[in-house]
């Protein structure tokens, strides 16, 4: 046995990892990027804070903040929609990101001017076939 690791290969098949051994010792199973298993989540631990903003009012509350995390570089896409389904605002389209936290703002404002009316509110993450949808709410009175 030595404390040098040797990289001896094997295949994916599904869910299973085959390797063909040969000889006893200690084995370990280390995987890149390429070689990432498709289950593990690409677009993780999505929140909105606050969840209740004012974008009139003067106050701290004055923007959305998305925070979510990324388990590799990926393209992403946030959208803001009313509960009729029109767009509000996009947040990012095509934002390439880098592996581990991510924060992304919104101010409030529409897509095409003026600020977003009071009321419930979805925010769509999307990145790589994954999507997640969090509700917020507008509140300036």
């Amino acid at each position: 046995l030595t404390d040098t690791w040797t990289f001896i290969g094997g295949t994916v098949s599904g869910n299973e990892i085959s390797v063909a051994v040969d000889r006893l010792g200690r084995y370990g199973l280390f995987f890149g990027p390429a070689d990432e298993p498709a289950d593990i989540d690409i677009l993780a631990s999505v929140s909105l804070i606050p969840r209740v903003i004012r974008t009139r009012g003067g106050s701290m509350d004055e923007q959305l903040k998305v925070s979510f995390t990324t388990s590799r570089p990926t393209n992403v896409v946030a959208k803001i929609y009313d509960t009729n389904g029109r767009l509000i605002r996009t947040l990012a389209d095509g934002l390439i990101t880098d592996i581990g936290s991510q924060l992304l703002n919104w101010d409030g404002q529409r897509g095409e001017g003026g600020y977003a009316n009071d009321g419930l509110y979805v925010l769509v993450i999307e990145a790589e076939g994954k999507k997640i949808q969090k509700t917020f709410v507008i509140l300036n009175n």
